[in-house]
C-alpha cells in the first residue's frame, strides 16, 4: 500500500475537517428548531412555556455575546498566525448579482423579522414542520431574487421548483383551507413561518459577498434587538388601541432562559461560526443541498426528543419539497 504524500495528506485533512465543520453547523440549526419549540410550547404539560418575546430578546442577545467572544477570539489567534474562523468572502459572492445595498441596509430588521417570525411560529407549528417550510421558504425567496435579476434556468431546475411547490401547497393546503379534520397545522403558524423565512433570505442576500461575515453578524445581532423591542411596543400600542386586552404575556422562567441561551449562543452564534468556516471549502452548490438535512435532523430530534409524531403527510410533503431543492440547487457538471 504506498503511502499518501503530503499533499494528499493535507486535502484529506481538509476535507475531514469540512465535513466536521459542516456536520456540527447542520446539527446547530436543527437544533435551533427544537430548543425554540421546547421552550415556548414544552412537550411535557407540568413544564412552563416561555413567551415568544422575551425568548427572542434573549436568544439574540446571547447570540451577539457568543459572537463578540468568537470575534476577540479570532482576533487574538490572527496575531499569533492561527485562524480557526477566517474573514474571508464566500465563494459565491457573486451568485446573485443583485443590489444589495438596501438589504443591507435592513439587515438588523430582517434578521429581527426571522427571528421573531421564528418564535411565533413555533409556539403553533412542530419543531420539523416549523424547519421544512423555514427551510422552503428561504430557497423561494433566494430563487424568486434570481429570477429577478432574470438568471437563466434549466428545465431540471424548473422542475425541481414545480416538485419544492407542489410539496409545499401539498403541506400547507390543510391550513389554508381550515380542514382542521385533516390536520392540525396552525395557518397562523405557517404565515409566521413563511415570514421568517422571507425575512432570512433577505438577511443571506444582504450578507453575500461579505468581507467579514462573523463581525457583520456580531453586530446585526445586537442591533436586531433594538428593532425587536421597536416590534413589540407597536404591538402593545396597536393591542392597547383596538383590540380587547394587550395578548403579549411576559413569562420568564429558568428552563426557559436555558433553552434560549443555548439557542442563541449555541445553536446560533457557534453554528453560524463553524457554517462560515465551513463555505470556505465548499462549493455553492454543495452548501445549498447539505442544508437539505436540516428538516430531516429537525423531523428526528423532534420524534426522539420532543416526542412529535411523523406524519406520512409530512413525509410526503417533506420529500417532494426536499427533492424540488435539490434539482433546483445542484448545478450541472459543464
Amino acid at each position: 500500500m504506498e503511502a499518501k504524500t503530503p499533499v494528499e495528506s493535507h486535502s484529506l485533512l481538509i476535507e475531514l475537517r469540512t465535513v466536521a465543520l459542516t456536520s456540527l453547523a447542520l446539527l446547530a440549526f436543527a437544533a435551533n428548531s427544537l430548543l425554540c419549540r421546547q421552550a415556548l410550547a414544552p412537550a411535557a404539560e407540568t413544564a412552563q412555556a416561555m413567551d415568544p418575546y422575551s425568548f427572542t430578546l434573549v436568544r439574540l442577545f446571547s447570540g451577539a455575546v457568543m459572537l463578540a467572544v468568537l470575534t476577540l477570539l479570532r482576533r487574538w489567534l490572527i496575531e499569533r498566525r492561527v485562524s480557526l474562523v477566517s474573514a474571508c468572502p464566500s465563494k459565491d459572492s457573486k451568485a446573485l448579482s443583485v443590489n444589495r445595498s438596501w438589504l443591507r441596509r435592513g439587515a438588523a430588521l430582517w434578521l429581527a423579522l426571522y427571528a421573531l417570525g421564528f418564535s411565533l411560529a413555533y409556539v403553533e407549528l412542530g419543531a420539523a414542520l416549523g424547519a421544512l417550510i423555514l427551510f422552503a421558504t428561504v430557497q423561494f425567496t433566494l430563487m424568486t431574487a434570481a429570477l429577478v435579476q432574470r438568471e437563466s434556468l434549466s428545465k431540471r431546475q424548473w422542475l425541481g421548483f414545480l416538485f419544492a411547490l407542489t410539496g409545499f401547497v401539498w403541506l400547507v393546503l390543510p391550513a389554508v383551507t381550515k380542514q382542521s379534520d385533516a390536520s392540525n397545522i396552525s395557518f397562523i403558524g405557517v404565515g409566521l413561518m413563511v415570514v421568517a423565512g422571507i425575512a432570512w433570505g433577505f438577511y443571506t442576500l444582504a450578507g453575500r459577498g461579505s468581507l467579514d461575515p462573523l463581525k457583520e453578524s456580531r453586530d446585526h445581532f445586537a442591533a436586531s434587538l433594538l428593532w425587536i423591542v421597536l416590534v413589540a411596543l407597536i404591538f402593545v400600542l396597536f393591542a392597547s388601541l383596538w383590540l380587547d386586552e394587550i395578548t403579549i404575556h411576559i413569562n420568564l422562567d429558568h428552563r426557559g432562559l436555558y433553552l434560549a441561551v443555548a439557542s442563541g449562543a449555541l445553536a446560533s452564534g457557534v453554528g453560524y461560526a463553524l457554517w462560515y468556516q465551513a463555505l470556505r471549502y465548499l462549493q455553492a452548490s454543495y452548501a445549498a443541498v447539505s442544508q437539505l438535512l436540516v428538516p430531516i435532523l429537525a423531523a428526528i430530534g423532534a420524534a426522539l426528543w420532543l416526542q412529535e409524531p411523523i406524519t406520512q403527510g409530512l413525509i410526503t410533503a417533506g420529500s417532494l419539497v426536499l427533492l424540488g431543492i435539490a434539482l433546483m440547487t445542484v448545478k450541472s457538471k459543464p
